[in-house]
């Protein structure tokens, strides 16, 4: 044979990696490579010699991983001859090349060369922040420049130029999102270094050519050419079947190795199918992912393309017809600007100038009547002299949250937050967020089939996706024993409780873990558990405790309410959030300390004008629809009162189980970080109350609500019971603890 001037048979096996003669390379083995549960920290490889005559083919792998083929110890014969080249992405790593061909490099380059060529090919996957640095890249194509750097600091300063420039100009580009784009930062990276070896220096300007006029088949936003490097440094590599040691900035995504390196073929020969991965519209607005979490759980999330969203044209007639028959002003009604969202349209109105905005509100009980709407509202409009109508539509469409969190909006939003979540779209289609460690807690109430509970689960998704499990500790309680069920498993979750008792117990040890965590941020000099993480390697993690249906609860253990209370007084600063639901928001439930310290509000629609009044304090301006048309009572929004409407995840309950069970597979390599609380019996208020008189010899009964941390109309009615059981005694308008129990 005359490949034996090139090979080396040493009877020593190299103890780097293993080797195995292979009959041929196929896309099974291609395939089998890039899914070996070891290639994230390991590089493997496949090289073949090739004369135009026939050619022979081995598989590397790492020493412990064993493979069932022939084992071979073939190593080669490089002399100053030899000339090496390199194969290059012409572009940055972002851009796509095209996946829709198929080169099968191997086959390609032993028949277009009848001359010796040695083909080596290592792969290893990428487990750094190669996801960021692409997106960001991208960003910046998108805003305009050509070819960003994929060093931040250049990319920096490319940015400022870019600025500067568009201002001189008054000339800005914004360009469309790009679908290859998008699938390749979605899809795995890897880093994938090709060494080509031309064994004789005269045949390498038509293997040049020949090599280029073939890459060029995978031309697309991005090209591969060939590039002739050192053969004193590169020799060493290809002997020892190792990648550069210098950081490598190139990017493969699978389908682009797959290209590369394999054929198409067909299920007939049962074969692995490759398929183009097709996104649906949502999911092309990802950007600035740095989670891969979130990323790769985005994938999981179901989706369905939106219809276009029309305005009906004829409400305007309805609008102007309807103000003429009610005859509010002589003035004809002129509309301004109407727009629309998912199930509410807005129309824009002039106010007539005899007229003023309460005349026209004094009506609208009148102009529903015209219209036969109740649900129809008003408010004053965001332009001078105007007031805005809002009208149910008739066609209505989903939001799924899929689209939300995946958008550059929640990414901008979440970048610099702790425990972000998404509220929903607001009447014409704007997005509206919150961050749970700013507004301390949250009520949310809802009667049946008004979207409360799934805006729970938005929530509780958007976290777990959101936040490492290291960073978060859920606790969920849930009376009716399978709304929240499903989570249990997920690393994130630390319980899923539905025995109230237990749930009264948990939220008791929390207010001890609250105390505990104050004591440690007291000592270390924090004042937060924010400032406290960022300066300290070992992280508190955030507990945020979800409580389905507070009634339920409160019903089963009364004492529940000062736990609560307690924990919505103090808790934020420490990390502890509650998010406190219920579909009955009567007074007796929630009384004015839990409503004090529970200042972030959202309701869908209940029942009758005085829920609403329970909750908000006064009655909301507007008529919920049901199904996730809600109202957010929440500082930093837009309105005082922001009607919204919510997303889903998925209609489907098949669905949404699966969607769990994928996000368990997704995080089952992730280790639970458990939460040890103290375990400590529950001290009855009653109980708590007389210790704190006997340790700081107090009687007042506002010093004793303050110690309490309770409303001090209860700390009266157990003083009141102290008195009538002796344990206390009237001394003028003193109370004093009675002899008996000085005694004992």
């Amino acid at each position: 044979m005359t490949m034996e001037r090139y090979l080396f048979k040493s009877p020593i096996k190299n103890e780097s990696n293993n080797v195995y003669a292979l009959e041929n390379i196929n896309d099974d083995i291609i395939h089998h490579l890039l899914k070996s549960r070891f290639i994230s920290d390991n590089v493997y490889g496949i090289e073949q010699f090739s004369d135009g005559e026939y050619a022979e083919q081995f598989l590397i792998s790492p020493t412990f991983d064993k493979q069932n083929f022939e084992e071979s110890s073939t190593s080669w014969v490089l002399d100053d001859k030899c000339i090496c080249f390199e194969l290059k992405l012409q572009k940055f790593s972002f851009f796509p090349l095209d996946t829709d061909e198929y080169l099968n490099l191997f086959n390609e380059l032993a028949n277009i060369n009848n001359f010796p060529v040695l083909t080596q090919v290592l792969i290893c996957k990428r487990t750094d922040s190669w996801r960021e640095t692409l997106i960001n890249q991208y960003e910046n194509y998108l805003n305009g420049n050509d070819d960003p750097m994929d060093n931040k600091m250049m990319r920096q300063m490319q940015e400022k130029m870019l600025k500067v420039f568009s201002k001189i100009t008054r000339y800005e580009v914004k360009r469309d999102p790009i679908q290859e784009i998008d699938n390749k930062i979605l899809e795995q990276g890897y880093r994938m270094e090709v060494r080509l070896v031309v064994f004789n220096p005269n045949n390498t300007k038509k293997f040049v050519a020949n090599t280029n006029k073939l890459l060029s088949k995978l031309n697309l936003f991005n090209g591969l050419h060939i590039e002739e490097v050192s053969t004193k440094e590169m020799s060493s590599l290809i002997l020892s079947r190792s990648m550069r040691e210098e950081y490598s900035r190139e990017v493969y995504s699978e389908s682009e190795i797959m290209s590369l390196l394999c054929s198409e073929f067909s299920d007939a020969n049962e074969k692995i199918t490759k398929t183009k991965l097709v996104l649906p519209q949502a999911t092309q607005l990802i950007r600035k992912i740095n989670n891969n979490y979130l990323a790769e759980g985005l994938k999981v999330l179901p989706f369905q393309e939106k219809k276009p969203l029309e305005v009906d044209t004829e409400v305007e007639k309805s609008i102007i017809a309807a103000f003429k028959r009610v005859n509010i002003s002589k003035e004809p009604l002129k509309v301004t600007h109407m727009t629309r969202g998912a199930r509410i349209q807005l129309i824009e109105c002039k106010i007539p100038k005899d007229k003023n905005f309460k005349d026209i509100k004094r009506n609208l009980e009148n102009i529903q009547g015209a219209l036969g709407n109740s649900d129809i509202s008003l408010e004053i409009g965001n332009k001078p002299e105007t007031v805005n109508f809002y009208l149910p539509c008739n066609d209505s469409e989903l939001i799924y949250l899929k689209e939300i969190l995946g958008s550059e909006e929640f990414q901008s939003y979440a970048s610099n937050k702790n425990l972000p979540f998404v509220i929903g779209e607001d009447e014409i289609g704007n997005r509206v967020f919150s961050s749970l460690s700013e507004i301390r807690h949250l009520l949310v109430s809802g009667t049946n089939g008004s979207g409360k509970s799934v805006f729970l689960n938005c929530i509780i998704i958007t976290f777990i996706l959101y936040m490492n499990p290291s960073e978060l500790a859920l606790y969920l309680i849930d009376p009716k024993m399978v709304e929240l069920s499903p989570y249990e498993g997920l690393p994130h979750v630390q319980k899923v409780i539905t025995n109230m008792r237990e749930a009264e117990s948990l939220l008791y040890k929390l207010t001890v873990e609250m105390d505990r965590r104050y004591e440690v941020l007291k000592e270390s000099r924090f004042r937060d558990i924010a400032s406290y993480n960022r300066e300290n390697a070992i992280k508190m993690p955030y507990i945020v405790v979800v409580i389905d249906e507070y009634a339920d609860l409160v019903e089963v253990a009364r004492g529940v309410e000062d736990y609560v209370t307690r924990l919505g007084a103090k808790a934020r600063a420490a990390g502890i959030h509650l998010i406190v639901a219920t579909q009955r928001p009567s007074v007796d439930i929630l009384d004015g300390a839990i409503k004090a310290n529970l200042p972030a509000r959202i309701s869908f629609k209940l029942q009758t004008s005085s829920d609403y009044s329970t909750v908000f304090g006064t009655g909301i301006p507007f008529s919920l629809l049901g199904k996730g048309d809600g109202c957010a009572f929440i500082e930093g929004l837009p309105k005082q009162y922001q009607r919204f409407q919510s997303p889903v995840i998925t209609l489907d309950d098949k669905e949404w189980i699966k969607v769990i069970d994928t996000l368990k597979d997704l995080y089952n390599q992730e280790e639970k970080v458990i939460v040890e609380l103290d375990d400590i019996a529950i001290e009855e208020p009653i109980n708590k109350l007389k210790r704190i008189i006997i340790e700081n010899d107090e009687t007042r009964v506002g010093e004793l609500q303050r110690l309490m941390g309770i409303g001090i109309n209860k700390v009266s009615e157990m003083m009141k019971e102290l008195l009538e059981d002796g344990w206390l005694i009237k001394n003028g308008r003193k109370y004093e603890v009675s002899d008996r129990v000085t005694e004992e």
